[in-house]
């Protein structure tokens, strides 16, 4: 518990006193960190989506240039 406040204290040291100076308007409204939170948790399932998209995109691609790269050694005559 912080000092005599019914209010529990993270586990992380320092996690309290750096969330009231990154978002101030955490001290004021106990709901903010919980919204805050799924917020961040939204943002994190969006940038995890879109990397997953990204890097399938790259594979594709990928393998297309290989499968390209492999069509044009396949038939070398005439080439020198």
């Amino acid at each position: 518990m912080s000092g005599g406040s019914s209010r529990s204290r993270s586990a992380a040291a320092g996690f309290d006193e750096a969330m009231r100076r990154l978002f101030p308007p955490s001290a004021f409204d106990a709901n903010y960190a919980t919204r805050l939170a799924e917020d961040m948790l939204m943002l994190w399932r969006r940038m995890e989506s879109g990397v997953s998209q990204a890097e399938t995109a790259m594979d594709t691609e990928r393998r297309r240039a290989q499968e390209a790269t492999r069509r044009k050694r396949f038939w070398p005559f005439g080439r020198r």
